[in-house]
């Protein structure tokens, strides 16, 4: 099962990714942050597989606000909420 939720998740974040930058490359209406949330589980006795997601979403979030050719004039930003398990 955890195997499958970490899975679902990371499809999750992909997918939001992907949507932002598609409506990035049909609007430009100046400077302004984009915004994306994340409830992962971080701590808790259960599942807490939403650490593993916290490196490669910052790292993808450098790439996607270094290339001006992806959301000009946004700043994508991403807030790790922890949906503690158990």
């Amino acid at each position: 099962m955890a195997f499958f939720t970490s899975k679902l998740h990371s499809r999750c974040i992909i997918t939001n990714l992907a949507l932002l930058i598609a409506l990035g490359s049909s609007f430009s209406y100046g400077s302004a942050d984009l915004r994306l949330l994340g409830l992962l589980p971080m701590s808790g006795e259960g599942w807490t597989g939403g650490e593993a997601i916290l490196l490669p979403v910052k790292l993808a979030l450098e790439d996607i606000n270094s290339n001006d050719s992806i959301l000009e004039g946004y700043n994508l930003t991403y807030d790790f909420i922890d949906s503690k398990v158990g």
